[in-house]
């Protein structure tokens, strides 16, 4: 048996007490860092999604392309947008890429255009 059980005991929980009141004054330094520029359009593309898409999370990246000549329905724009998921899809440790033309639209990043034509 152990000679000093009561002792090692009480040092237990008054490390438990200590780290109980000491988690709430440390969890904003525990988050990820933010790397965004403020007012930059990247920081607003994550805002926008994280507030009309937070099923992708804040651990998705997002790429925006945008045209003051073409729309998203010319064919130009449709192959830009082809050779940029191809590209997406080729870079190591890439998962999955959801392009806006697939699946359906309510659900789709492409969705969040109509949030960002000024």
């Amino acid at each position: 048996m152990a000679r000093r059980r009561r002792a090692v005991l009480a040092v237990w929980g008054l490390l438990l007490v200590v780290c109980a009141v000491a988690y709430p004054l440390l969890e904003n330094r525990l988050g990820a860092m933010d790397f965004g520029v403020e007012g930059s359009e990247s920081t607003e593309v994550d805002r926008l999604v994280a507030r009309h898409f937070p099923q992708f999370g804040t651990e998705q990246a997002v790429i925006v392309l945008q045209s003051g000549a073409v729309t998203a329905t010319d064919a130009e724009f449709r192959a830009a947008v082809a050779r940029t998921i191809t590209a997406a899809t080729a870079v190591e440790g890439v998962v999955d890429v959801v392009g806006p033309y697939d699946g359906l639209p309510g659900s789709q990043i492409s969705s969040l255009s109509r949030f960002l034509c000024k």
